[in-house]
């Protein structure tokens, strides 16, 4: 192999720093499903060194054995050739197993061989269950709610409704899609078949449908009222009703497969929303006045929101402990992996811009993402 340099590319060294560190958190995280159908963590031990150092790429699974690309600039695979040990996180799981590294036409093809999957351990319940899901999801709605509460002063003046309307109900789902990322990290440790795409889905279209139907008084409310009172009225429960119900039917058709008496997941939903809102417009309206700089009316939103979060966060986390039957007798569930176990299935190598095509599938994270070195002599390792 000493015929191949050891040169990496400063896109190489931008792209590690850059992604690898996001990357390998996001495959070690309970939403890990996002990427880890297609991505793998390796570690591989450098030869001169002992130092582990961890590689993300996209893998092509047949059974045990993942077959990743490289290429012969490259070096991290250097130090997996021989039937050397190596660690995989796949779908969630630590696992060890052995690579052998074959060079030929220009294309690297490492082949890593997994051992058995360790024991899965129990879903999270109870207190660790609550704790983890108020602190993820008043996170996820903090930021989430970061987006509307910026967007809104600043389109508000444009006196357009057909502009305001969509760019608000955008920035509402935006909102959801933050919220329900948040949600999932906590929800999948407890329900870890659970695809967050799905939930974070889920959770966007209810709240770009709740912010729709919230800014529907602006648009055509008054017009409304004087042509019919009664009617105006009507709609307005309506309105009310589907607003504070929109996120939690959605989240329980994702859930309905999953949980017994899911339905009881709507009513939650919508009494934390209710109790949310209503915590919103106990601190934030007093403060709001006419004329107010966008900076302060934005802190004080982001104060409503926050008080907002909190609120729907307990009341939610306590409803998802007491729907979710108690998990069996097992292995503690501090070591839970995320997921139940990794998935099998041959999937494709999705294309990055940097690939290298091989029998129709490409690499990914230019083929692989290095970890550098302390020193950061990446070539360290390479024989």
């Amino acid at each position: 192999m000493s015929e191949y340099p050891a040169r990496i590319s400063i896109g190489d060294r931008a792209m590690s720093r850059v992604v690898n560190p996001v990357v390998r958190r996001l495959l070690r995280s309970p939403v890990h499903d996002l990427i880890s159908g297609s991505t793998v963590l390796v570690g591989v031990k450098g030869r001169r060194t002992g130092i582990w150092r961890e590689v993300a790429a996209n893998y092509h699974a047949d059974g045990p054995v993942l077959t990743l690309v490289s290429r012969p600039g490259r070096t991290w695979w250097r130090n997996v050739d021989g039937g050397q040990p190596v660690r995989a996180v796949l779908g969630g799981i630590e696992r060890t197993g052995t690579g052998e590294v074959d060079v030929r036409g220009g294309v690297v093809r490492i082949r890593i061989t997994l051992n058995p999957a360790p024991q899965v351990a129990t879903p999270v319940h109870g207190r660790q269950l609550w704790g983890t899901w108020f602190r993820a999801t008043t996170f996820g709605e903090v930021v989430g709610f970061g987006v509307p509460a910026v967007v809104a002063p600043l389109v508000a003046g444009v006196g357009l409704w057909f502009v305001e309307l969509p760019v608000i109900v955008v920035a509402g789902a935006a909102e959801g899609a933050l919220l329900g990322l948040g949600q999932a990290y906590a929800l999948r440790r407890a329900l870890p078949q659970i695809r967050t795409r799905d939930w974070v889905r889920a959770t966007a279209a209810g709240a770009a449908l709740a912010w729709l139907i919230g800014m529907a008084p602006a648009v055509v409310g008054q017009r409304l009222w004087d042509q019919s009172p009664p009617l105006a009225v009507a709609l307005a429960v309506l309105a009310g009703v589907l607003l504070i119900g929109s996120i939690g039917v959605l989240q329980w058709r994702v859930l309905r497969g999953h949980v017994p008496h899911a339905g009881r997941w709507v009513a939650a939903m919508a009494g934390a929303w209710l109790a949310g809102l209503l915590a919103f417009a106990t601190v934030a309206m007093p403060l709001w006045h006419e004329g107010q700089p966008a900076v302060l009316i934005v802190a004080i939103g982001v104060l409503g929101g926050l008080v907002m979060a909190t609120t729907v966060a307990a009341i939610t986390g306590l409803a998802l402990v007491r729907l979710l039957p108690p998990p069996a007798q097992g292995v503690s569930s501090k070591s839970m992996p995320y997921c139940a176990g990794p998935r099998q299935r041959p999937t494709a190598l999705s294309a990055w811009p940097d690939t290298t095509p091989v029998s129709g599938h490409t690499s990914a994270l230019p083929d692989a993402v290095w970890h550098p070195a302390r020193d950061g002599r990446d070539s360290e390792d390479t024989p």
